[in-house]
């Protein structure tokens, strides 16, 4: 079963992906910061991550520039603040 690293600081975000990526069949791993992440992929060693940017710790760039940058990554922005129009 392909396990893929759901990597978010939201766990509303986290808990959506994980509910839908279990549906569907995948195994899944989290962590909310981009240095946990680094850590579980080098352990865990997963098929896919998908990684947020902007984390607290580690964002997900600097987890994308790091020598130990787990591949392949799917990188997405995304912010709870409310937005004005």
């Amino acid at each position: 079963m392909p396990r893929i690293l759901i990597v978010d600081d939201e766990p509303e975000i986290v808990r959506g992906l994980e509910d839908n990526l279990r549906f569907e069949g995948y195994e899944t791993l989290t962590a909310t910061n981009g240095a946990d992440a680094v850590e579980l992929a080098a352990r865990e060693a997963p098929d896919l991550v998908l990684l947020d940017i902007m984390m607290p710790v580690m964002s997900g760039w600097d987890v994308c520039r790091g020598p130990a940058a787990p591949r392949p990554i799917a990188c997405w922005a995304s912010s709870s603040a409310p937005t004005t129009t």
